[in-house]
């Protein structure tokens, strides 16, 4: 599952503190994709 991916590779604990952080602004669609 390509967010827990993503999510694991930014060092997040999981994917509610990942969208949490995107949703924040603290990370762009652009970072995150990359």
């Amino acid at each position: 599952y390509i967010l827990l991916e993503i999510s694991q590779k930014f060092g997040f604990e999981n994917i509610d503190t990942l969208l949490a952080q995107i949703g924040a602004g603290k990370l762009s669609a652009y970072q995150v994709t990359t």
